[in-house]
């Protein structure tokens, strides 16, 4: 693995320039997957146990809730591998818990408003995007809400997409554009749509590129006007009640 250096924002304002040791210039996007990483980053180094602190049970159940491997956690903190994993279990337990409510839960208050599972399965498939290809998680960094993370295979490029979601698995807000995507309307995507809606003397983006607001509404529109009509959707925010398994 290369060791990269920031040099700093491209011309563009979309990308980071990087350089190695030999000189030679690379080029990132900033997009939601790097956004979100960087902000799961930023809340783990100042929520996280300080290394080398003898870690309390509490503290190695929040470390396996933010999605440390038990190896990594025995590693970083110099503790016995055995000891963390006896904490494992029931921390998987509890975020399938999650995983398995929020894809069950409504998008929408109408009472026939579809579940976040199908929903996205169903807006997915106008990508061409094969449902075995979905893989979920569920995360948690110390007090903060639950986020709910989606990667999924389209075109042979791994995308990514975020929610907010509450101890009881509902929606509070989505955390990027392709989450924005896939859960702004609650009228499903025609199965046969491919591509989207051409604008006059304008080219959308892809969800997930980097993309103005203006471009995002655009989007958003063309899509509304063939799907029927743009819907926005009321996220419930309920009580953050504990019922996830006691541990």
């Amino acid at each position: 693995m290369k060791e990269l250096e920031l040099l700093g924002p491209h011309t563009d304002g979309s990308q980071l320039v990087f350089t190695d040791k030999d000189g030679e210039r690379y080029l990132i996007v900033v997009d939601d997957a790097l956004k979100a990483a960087i902000r799961r980053g930023e809340i783990k180094l100042e929520s996280m146990p300080k290394q080398g602190s003898q870690l309390r049970p509490r503290e190695i159940q929040q470390l396996l809730r933010a999605g440390m491997a038990p190896a990594e956690i025995a590693s970083t903190y110099d503790v016995e591998l055995e000891r963390i994993s006896r904490f494992e279990a029931p921390i998987i337990a509890e975020r399938n818990f999650v995983i398995n409510r929020a894809l069950t839960s409504a998008v929408g208050t109408e009472p026939d408003s579809p579940q976040l599972g199908d929903l996205v399965i169903d807006r997915l498939a106008t990508r061409g995007v094969e449902a075995q290809s979905l893989s979920w998680s569920a995360l948690r960094e110390d007090e903060n809400p639950w986020e709910l993370h989606l990667t999924f295979i389209q075109a042979a490029k791994e995308h990514h997409a975020s929610w907010q979601v509450s101890n009881r698995g509902t929606l509070i807000k989505a955390l990027d554009d392709e989450g924005r995507w896939l859960t702004e309307t609650t009228a499903p995507a025609p199965a046969n749509v491919t591509q989207f809606p051409e604008q006059a003397d304008h080219s959308p983006n892809i969800p997930g590129e980097p993309a103005s607001g203006e471009d995002i509404d655009k989007l958003l529109d063309g899509l509304a006007a063939q799907r029927g009509r743009r819907v926005p959707l009321e996220y419930v925010d309920d009580e953050e009640e504990e019922t996830k398994p006691s541990l």
